[in-house]
């Protein structure tokens, strides 16, 4: 840049006069000094890790880098090696040190305004930092589980008509609906779910099926409101506002992977979207409506990618430190290591609309986390059920049904509230 912080030139002042330097250092040099000076401190030396190779010549000795580097191939442009030698995590280790280290003590430089501020985005610390989660890293991968089967999404009435697409019609006027509150169940010993989504198809019936689920903190005083307006007015519901759509997204753009962002205490997500309404009193209130789940992206194995975890609330409360496994399957832990929440994400790839996910946490934690705050969940649910595309040539008929589920008695027991169903079509 064309300028530093005063609190960057007054580090490399300082650094240049303790290594005795004749004029000021460069960034780059006092990056790679400190760098060199923690391997050294750490116990990398030339003797014991590169040797005096001679080509497998007579006489050689092979330091351990030397050997791992002719028996594993070695990473390039950045990325990390699965098998790497001593230096290559000496360094990797030392960059992240020495970034955090600057980081705390320097703002950077902001692209938009040219003015300074402290770095809390962690994307803003340069790129080519390794990404913990790739496929090759050893790990403790978590086994997939069930995928997310909703009691009732799919019931099987009596049907008559043996003609398509007359059969899929019959089946979307006659199936009868689920009760979302018995997703949740009083069971205290199975986690509960933060957030969902399928998509699935029948093609006997020749209908597909969607759902989601996602998850607010509302306060216990005003959960009542929230379910008088939409008695009222359902459309604030569906059209306006929707639970499914409220998730929690790191602050400041943060795009790194979930095990180097859920730890962070200084990264911030989970703002809250207001509902403007009056009170019992007719007063105006804005009611805050706290996501509990967070949507982060990032650059995973296979390029593109994001997960769900729970928001910081959540985090911090549970005692989340950590986060392990995959692109598509995570499990949240304690510092004893012991799963506080769990992502999962089935993909088909021979069916592009086919999908299943679902991110649950434990039971006790997730309500003491919210008793103590005097907050309710409220859970935004929506199904949704058409004809398949294949038959949408002669008729058109889709489903959409939106509900709220709330408990007030810290998951001993759960209520629905049917907000909206509407069947509508051309036939």
């Amino acid at each position: 840049p064309d300028s530093f912080s005063p609190e960057a030139e007054a580090i490399l002042a300082d650094y240049a006069q303790e290594v005795s330097a004749s004029e000021s250092l460069s960034p780059k040099q006092l990056g790679n000094g400190l760098i060199v000076a923690l391997l050294k401190k750490w116990g990398w030396n030339k003797e014991t890790f590169y040797g005096d190779p001679r080509g497998q010549a007579p006489g050689e000795i092979l330091g351990a880098d030397v050997a791992i580097l002719r028996q594993h191939r070695q990473a390039s442009h950045g990325s990390r090696s699965s098998v790497a030698m001593f230096g290559e995590k000496y360094v990797w280790s030392a960059v992240n040190v020495v970034s955090s280290f600057l980081s705390d003590r320097l703002p950077g430089k902001d692209d938009r305004n040219g003015g300074f501020e402290m770095i809390t985005n962690q994307s803003n610390l340069g790129s080519g930092m390794p990404d913990p989660l790739a496929a090759d890293r050893p790990d403790v991968v978590p086994e997939f589980r069930h995928p997310w089967n909703p009691a009732g999404i799919a019931s099987t009435p009596p049907l008559f008509e043996t003609r398509q697409p007359d059969r899929g019609i019959q089946w979307l006027e006659l199936a009868t609906w689920p009760d979302p509150a018995d997703w949740f169940g009083p069971d205290a010993n199975e986690p509960i779910m933060l957030a969902g989504f399928l998509s699935t198809k029948d093609h006997a019936v020749g209908i597909q099926i969607a759902a989601w689920v996602s998850c607010v903190a509302v306060p216990r005083t005003q959960v009542h409101l929230i379910e008088r307006d939409v008695g009222f007015d359902p459309s604030l519901w569906t059209s306006s506002f929707s639970v499914d759509e409220i998730k929690g997204h790191f602050g400041g753009g943060v795009y790194a992977p979930l095990r180097l962002a859920v730890w962070a205490p200084w990264v911030t997500d989970g703002e809250p979207e207001m509902w403007h309404t009056l009170s019992d009193s007719g007063e105006p209130v804005a009611i805050p409506m706290i996501p509990l789940v967070t949507e982060s992206h990032w650059r995973g194995t296979d390029g593109e990618t994001s997960a769900q975890s729970p928001t910081k609330l959540l985090r911090v409360a549970g005692g989340i430190v950590d986060c392990r496994g995959t692109d598509d399957v995570m499990q949240f832990v304690g510092r004893d290591r012991i799963e506080i929440a769990y992502f999962q994400r089935l993909n088909f790839p021979d069916e592009w609309r086919k999908l299943n996910q679902h991110l649950e946490i434990n039971r006790s934690k997730f309500f003491q986390a919210l008793d103590q705050q005097d907050l309710v969940p409220v859970w935004g649910i929506r199904v949704y059920r058409e004809l398949l595309p294949e038959l949408r040539t002669k008729a058109f008929v889709d489903q959409n049904s939106y509900w709220l589920v709330t408990s007030e008695d810290s998951g001993a027991s759960f209520r629905s509230v049917l907000i909206s169903r509407v069947l509508q079509g051309i036939r």
